[in-house]
């Protein structure tokens, strides 16, 4: 008689790179995986922490792997026909993921 269900609405599970996706990450050059990835990194810190310091250590690891900075954040949004359809998923799958699994 006792259900061992709640029968209550539970977060979706958590977005995840998946197989396909952590191949395209290891093989690709770093410059456009940074591209694909810090845009995501960045949004997800000003919505946790948008303090000057945390955003300038972003753009900062962004300049070391080559992007223009200021501009990478948007710069796939602004011109998505340069992205294959694999790298527009990858870049949506990054931008769906937490601030903790982009950083971790």
């Amino acid at each position: 008689d006792s259900c061992q269900y709640c029968h209550l609405p539970h977060q979706k599970r958590p977005v995840h790179l998946d197989k396909r996706h952590r191949e395209m990450v290891r093989e690709m050059p770093l410059q456009v995986c940074a591209g694909l990835g810090l845009p995501a990194l960045r949004q997800s810190v000003e919505k946790v922490d948008g303090s000057p310091e945390i955003l300038a250590a972003v753009d900062a690891v962004a300049e070391a792997c080559g992007l223009e900075v200021p501009g990478y954040a948007s710069a796939w949004e602004q011109h998505p026909d340069r992205l294959t359809r694999h790298h527009r998923m990858l870049f949506m799958t990054f931008k769906a993921m937490s601030l903790q699994q982009l950083a971790g």
